[in-house]
């Protein structure tokens, strides 16, 4: 990834970030699937005043704690915890207009309108399929999205946050089926955290709602046993705790150990006429350790156990993986 950015004055700030990933766009001789290079981000801020300032252009959806700060060094683990690329489907990217602020000395917030996502691409995995990601974006059909996050004076240290997005995602599409539904999309997000000298704790829940469900199943032909679902949900806890300076008496790195627990469930809810897929319903089990020789780089080992409640099967996973972000 490349950061880039550029200080037009005081008042106006432009921040972008470019992705390199999988190291090629050509087809190699394995056959494997080609790279990718992306923008990630690209936003002109306008500074007014604490309260009240203004955001366009290619924007990060503020939900969950990984969407907007998603490199390697800021969370744990090799994978990212499976609540924020299912149901809250990070990397989320879209083109679009917004506010943001702070309120005081602890509430801070962002309210964007967004184009919205294209249901012809949602499955019974979620919706993360259907982001448009401002590529050639769809946008006869609009979403909203608020986040507020409050960090109180009295505990040092946490924050307490939610976010809602709201919006139909039928784009007018037409398909060998018929029109696609409007297809009206919810997403509640609640998360809390606490970090004190060594010790960072983490929650989160996340749930959606999508009306039109079973109409958008049939124009799209959808397995009676894989269907889109009415309702998803997703949530996880985790805890960390620096441990170098307890080992080696220094504090210039930092060495993590952590654990996580997780649900998450796809198809928790599906419509009348067909049946759930089990196997999209997941408890993981995880935990490793973050090593740190430098506070933007990071080492790391992680090992999850995942128990499907489906007759399926996933193997257990062990992960090794470095990262870095300047």
């Amino acid at each position: 990834m490349i950061y880039l950015g550029y200080k037009f004055t005081d008042r106006i700030v432009f921040n972008s970030e470019l992705e390199f990933e999988h190291a090629t766009t050509s087809n190699v001789n394995n056959g494997a699937g080609s790279g990718s290079v992306s923008v990630e981000f690209a936003a002109l801020d306008f500074f007014w005043k604490d309260e009240l300032n203004a955001r366009a252009g290619l924007l990060l959806v503020p939900m969950g704690f990984i969407n907007e700060v998603h490199e390697p060094p800021f969370f744990y683990g090799v994978q990212r915890p499976e609540t924020e690329t299912r149901i809250l489907p990070s990397t989320w990217r879209e083109n679009g207009v917004g506010i943001f602020g702070t309120l005081g000395e602890s509430v801070e917030y962002r309210s964007y309108l967004l184009s919205g996502f294209n249901a012809q691409n949602f499955t019974d995995a979620g919706i993360r399929a259907g982001r448009q990601q401002g590529n050639r974006s769809l946008s006869e059909d609009f979403g909203w999205v608020t986040r507020v996050d409050w960090t109180p004076e009295v505990v040092p240290g946490f924050m307490l946050g939610g976010s809602v997005y709201m919006g139909d995602s039928g784009q007018d599409v037409e398909v060998a089926g018929g029109d696609v539904p409007d297809s009206r999309l919810w997403i509640f997000e609640g998360h809390a955290e606490y970090q004190s000298g060594p010790l960072n704790a983490r929650t989160l829940f996340a749930f959606t709602s999508l009306s039109d469900a079973r109409e958008l199943n049939t124009v799209l032909a959808r397995a009676v046993d894989a269907p889109i679902a009415d309702e998803m949900l997703g949530g996880y806890a985790e805890i960390g705790y620096d441990v170098y300076s307890w080992l080696f008496g220094s504090e210039d790195r930092q060495l993590e150990p952590f654990v996580r627990v997780e649900y998450v469930d796809t198809q928790y809810d599906v419509p009348d006429g067909f049946e759930a897929n089990r196997d999209r319903a997941n408890w993981i089990y995880g935990g490793g350790v973050n090593f740190y020789p430098h506070p933007n780089v990071v080492l790391k080992v992680e090992y999850r156990e995942v128990n499907t409640r489906g007759q399926g099967e996933r193997a257990d996973e062990l992960g090794l993986g470095m990262g870095f972000a300047f």
